[in-house]
């Protein structure tokens, strides 16, 4: 049976003479890597959680979203990527797991010149983009200024960050997470440092913007330098890049551009639909419960983050029995893992909010709990995402989330005007929690290779506990007036 199961022929070793046979899909210790990911998670959230109220005193509430709001419209220039990123590190684990160094060494090439130009391109729009994007959100004065300042430094930002994808991709996908991570937690302090003297100088949202510029552009020179040392077997020149490459990349990512687009109408337009509707202090607002179920999102996928290389690794050595393995004990742990954060976020998170940033935000603790639940339907299922993306059988999988993308958009214009941020948040809550319980699980299951019926055990563990903490906080707060 081929590899190649979403229709494109992928390069094997007997395509390549004079090949090392292929090593034993084994690598550094799964533990270990999801530890050092959880880490580096771990200072990142503490940095965002100290950063938040100091940001919000230091530019005040309408300000700071329009930082969210400039956050929001960054994330949209992801899409340039056209799901490269992801396909780097896929087919550079998969042709280490075969043993064939010289595809691996063109994918690397092949895809530092695409980035490269992709840099360029959204360098370019970081000085179009402004002017249009003033007009349609209505900022004028010194928010329009802010607002065009920041599109363009984080546009630097970005555009430099894309050629180290290739660095952080294959270090990440050699399975080098601890190297890696050490570079995020000291970009992160880095950060957090320079921001807070930047506020000390009265520097207001520009401190905001250059400590990040700085932090990413350190980050890329630290990639390329510990790639450099850990990875010294491989070759990066401009003779190595491949058209033929450029093409497998392509048909890779141009599925993952497609899941990374609905993704981004899911978590990143509810940002834009409030600004147009509702203003920029409801953004503000919105962004807190946003921002906790963005940590809850990134403290799954960055263990989750330790398991895919493996499994292309796998792949690539050709053992599904392993992959189905991994797949189902690490549902397990998703769904504990899962219980307690979505758990905790319910039951402390009302006076979390208000001791964290302060009583006018109260607004965000319906909206975090209304998220939460539904972040249960689909973080548990995150392993078995990870398995099509090493199968490269996701085809399916994006035309179902594309659905989901779509009804959440039109969910949340209905529900915005009548319901407020409320609403917004019922419509990112709703086609989410429908999909992620009555229909997903039937496809991942069958891809993965795993009974339905194990499948939905770790599933609706996760989830029916978490909708009894919310009706037992619920009844708690009802009875004693919380």
């Amino acid at each position: 049976m081929s590899r190649a199961s979403s229709g494109q022929r992928e390069i094997s070793v007997e395509d390549r003479p004079a090949q090392r046979p292929a090593p034993k899909a084994r690598g550094p210790s799964l533990l270990v890597n999801t530890c050092s990911n959880w880490a580096a998670l771990g200072v990142t959230v503490l940095a965002g959680f100290f950063l938040t109220p100091y940001v919000i005193a230091n530019v005040g509430k309408s300000s700071y979203g329009i930082w969210t709001l400039v956050g929001s419209i960054i994330g949209y220039y992801g899409m340039l990527d056209l799901g490269i990123g992801a396909a780097v590190g896929r087919y550079v684990a998969y042709f280490h797991g075969q043993g064939d160094q010289k595809s691996l060494d063109e994918t690397v090439s092949t895809s530092l010149g695409i980035f490269a130009g992709m840099g360029l391109v959204v360098l370019g729009l970081g000085f179009v983009l402004p002017g249009p994007l003033v007009d349609f959100f209505n900022l004028q004065g010194q928010r329009a200024a802010d607002f065009r300042l920041l599109i363009l430094l984080m546009s630097v930002s970005l555009a430099i960050q894309f050629p180290g994808k290739v660095f952080r991709g294959a270090l990440r996908a050699h399975e080098y997470l601890l190297s890696a991570n050490l570079i995020v937690i000291l970009t992160t302090l880095g950060r957090v440092g320079l921001m807070v003297y930047l506020f000390s100088l009265g520097w207001k949202l520009r401190a905001v913007a250059v400590a990040t510029l700085a932090a990413d552009v350190a980050g890329v020179v630290l990639h390329m330098a510990m790639c450099r040392y850990r990875l010294g077997h491989l070759r990066i020149r401009p003779s190595l890049f491949r058209g033929s490459m450029v093409r497998q990349l392509l048909s890779f990512g141009g599925v993952t551009m497609f899941i990374v687009m609905a993704d981004t109408i899911r978590f990143s337009i509810d940002s834009a639909v409030i600004g147009r509707f509702r203003g920029m202090e409801a953004v503000a607002v919105y962004s807190i419960a946003a921002m906790l179920i963005k940590y809850f999102y990134r403290v799954i996928h960055h263990g989750n983050n330790a398991l895919w290389p493996r499994l292309c690794k796998l792949e690539g050595a050709g053992d599904r029995e392993e992959m189905r393995r991994i797949l189902l004990k690490a549902m397990w742990v998703w769904a504990g893992l899962g219980t307690l954060i979505a758990g905790g976020l319910i039951v402390v998170g009302r006076p979390f909010i208000a001791l964290w940033v302060g009583p006018d935000f109260r607004e965000a603790y319906p909206l975090l709990v209304i998220l939460t639940l539904a972040a249960c339907t689909d973080l548990v299922q995150a392993p078995a995402v990870s398995v099509l993306y090493a199968l490269n059988r996701r085809r399916v999988f994006a035309g179902l989330l594309a659905i989901e993308a779509l009804a959440n958009l039109g969910l949340s214009l209905l529900l915005v005007g009548p319901l407020g941020i409320l609403g917004v948040a019922l419509g990112t809550a709703i086609p989410m929690a429908i999909l992620k319980l009555l229909v997903f699980p039937a496809h991942l299951a069958r891809m993965a290779g795993v009974p339905l019926r194990a499948y939905y055990a770790r599933l609706l563990a996760c989830v029916g506990a978490v909708a009894a903490i919310a009706l037992l906080s619920w009844g708690g707060q009802a009875l004693w007036g919380g």
